[in-house]
């Protein structure tokens, strides 16, 4: 596995492996995110599902959580 400076931490530590997104956001996160952080990630996830009673089979709940996704990891300032 490979070390990364991670773009929410900024600690060099391993990057996420079980990052279940594909296509150019799951490279990203896998090339951006430390396992530290994307498993606090899936904590937070947990919550915001709960929170918003999101119902991810529509796609505007996904889309949502995505946006989430990408502001508590810091994916926004990388583009």
């Amino acid at each position: 596995m490979a070390k990364i400076e991670c773009i929410r931490c900024g600690n060099e530590r391993e990057q996420a492996s079980d990052v279940l997104y594909g296509g150019k956001l799951g490279d990203t996160i896998r090339s951006s995110v430390c396992y530290v952080c994307w498993a606090e990630w899936q904590d937070t996830e947990v919550k915001i599902i709960n929170e918003y009673r999101l119902d991810l089979s529509d796609p505007n709940h996904r889309s949502f959580m995505t946006q989430k996704m990408k502001e508590f990891l810091g994916l926004l300032k990388a583009g």
